[in-house]
């Protein structure tokens, strides 16, 4: 017996799909997460169902401080905000002034590699990433960014991946 859900517009049943969904509400327009449940009506109603969103969020800022390039503005947004740190928080425990972190996140300029490195330690340090993992990434990773900024590719995501993780 699968799940049921009624239309909050039109109050009509809803039919549910699994399909696949880019994943814009993180910020992000390359994370595509597959197979979901989607909700749709025929009024045009649509609501996606993303299980254990927290994972979910985890999984993608871990493949994000593994990029070989710099991170984006809308990248460092999304690791800053998954670390629950506002843009004022965030200059403050790097020493600089909070419109460079506005400036980053808007792409208005690159951060140095320094601090992009920092950022990606902080996040490690926030998210608990293991010593192996964040000694692999620091050994591994770091040497093989690249000066030039380039899209990262789609982040293909099946639930099993983080639906599965410890919470």
């Amino acid at each position: 017996m699968g799940v049921e859900m009624k239309c909050r517009k039109c109050k009509g049943q809803m039919t549910i799909t699994a399909d696949d969904h880019r994943y814009r509400e993180s910020g992000l327009e390359n994370v595509v997460l597959k197979g979901i449940d989607i909700f749709r009506c025929d009024c045009g109603e649509r609501i996606v169902s993303v299980p254990r969103v927290p994972e979910l969020n985890a999984l993608i800022g871990e493949n994000l401080i593994r990029k070989d390039s710099p991170l984006a503005g809308n990248e460092i947004r999304f690791l800053r905000k998954n670390m629950g740190f506002t843009g004022k928080r965030l200059s403050e425990i790097m020493g600089v002034d909070n419109a460079t972190i506005s400036r980053w996140e808007r792409d208005f300029q690159q951060p140095a590699k320094a601090h992009d490195h920092f950022i990606r330690l902080l996040y490690i340090t926030e998210k608990r990433v293991s010593a192996d993992q964040a000694k692999q990434i620091v050994e591994s990773v770091f040497p093989e960014i690249k000066q030039e900024i380039k899209d990262m590719p789609d982040m293909i995501l099946n639930p099993a991946a983080w639906t599965t993780r410890p919470a």
